[in-house]
């Protein structure tokens, strides 16, 4: 159980990004709440920002454990580590803020020096990237 939370961002009380004791990045989006590793938290961020100039222009765009389509609707599928948000124009932009935000926070930028540190990750070259559109068929 997590005892102490430091705050590294946060919208109002519904939307808000902090870390515990373990480490762990406590990311809640309305009614969503996704736990991730500090040090991917700090790759998300910029993989984010990346992903977000790419798909306004080609739809979709992956990087890392990031990936964003920009559907046929105009609302941006946020996938991240495996789990999706639908948003709208307005809170996709809040959300990648939010995210800046928590990556940019001292703890964070602590973690990320120390996991520079330790021994590169790399994600999978192989791994599809993972949208509604491999869940369902057209036909």
């Amino acid at each position: 159980m997590c005892d102490r939370l430091v705050m590294l961002a946060r919208i109002d009380h519904r939307r808000w990004v902090s870390c515990c004791e373990h480490g762990t990045t406590h990311l809640a989006w309305d009614n969503v709440s996704v736990r991730i590793p500090l040090q991917k938290l700090v790759a998300i961020s910029p993989s984010l920002q990346e992903c977000a100039q790419v798909a306004r222009r080609f739809r979709i765009a992956g990087s890392g454990e990031v990936c964003v389509v920009y559907d046929q609707y105009d609302l941006y599928q946020v996938w991240l580590c495996g789990v999706g948000l639908c948003l709208s124009p307005d809170e996709f932009t809040l959300f990648c803020r939010l995210i800046q935000e928590a990556g940019e926070h001292p703890t964070a930028c602590a973690s990320s020096n120390q996991a520079s540190d330790a021994a590169p990750t790399t994600s999978d070259p192989d791994a599809p990237i993972r949208t509604t559109y491999h869940l369902f068929s057209l036909n």
